[in-house]
């Protein structure tokens, strides 16, 4: 399920920039279902929109939106010589960009029908229920969509409590 309206299918990826149990991020975990809304952004090494994005996410959305039940996570595929992301290069760009939060690998590209063709950056906003709310790819607009998409999703009457599907 990656279109806009469906139910996103989540998956378990390990996130460069956390230690022990914080490493393993599971996208239907409690946190999934506390917030708001999870956007998620996914980058590769060699995607110039995707560092332009990256050098502004700090300030203008996890920043931006601290306290409001907004998260933010970023998922990156693949390095500068587009071979599967490593450890070294996620904390790289991770410190690179000054992002503080979790900085996600997918080596194996579980989360390509989310950038169909491989039009980076894909971003995502999936509200506390599962569904997907907004999805944009191979975008230079910066995070102004982004911003644009997320205030508006707030602006709604608040979601019901949500379970996680079985």
């Amino acid at each position: 399920a990656t279109a806009v309206g469906q139910r996103f299918r989540p998956f378990t990826l390990t996130a460069c920039n956390r230690e022990g149990e914080e490493a393993t991020w599971r996208f239907d975990g409690p946190d999934f279902y506390t917030n708001q809304l999870t956007v998620i952004s996914i980058a590769a090494g060699w995607c110039v929109p995707c560092q332009n994005e990256s050098g502004q996410i700090q300030q203008e959305i996890i920043n931006n939106y601290a306290g409001r039940g907004v998260r933010f996570v970023q998922i990156l595929v693949q390095n500068p010589d587009r071979t599967a992301i490593t450890n070294t290069f996620c904390n790289t760009w991770a410190s690179r960009y000054h992002l503080e939060s979790p900085e996600l690998m997918d080596p194996t590209f579980v989360t390509q029908p989310f950038v169909p063709m491989t039009a980076f950056p894909g971003n995502e906003i999936i509200d506390r229920c599962g569904q997907i709310r907004w999805r944009e790819y191979g975008t230079e607009t910066g995070l102004t969509s982004i911003k644009r998409a997320i205030d508006a999703i707030l602006a709604e009457p608040r979601y019901p409590n949500c379970l996680p599907v079985e």
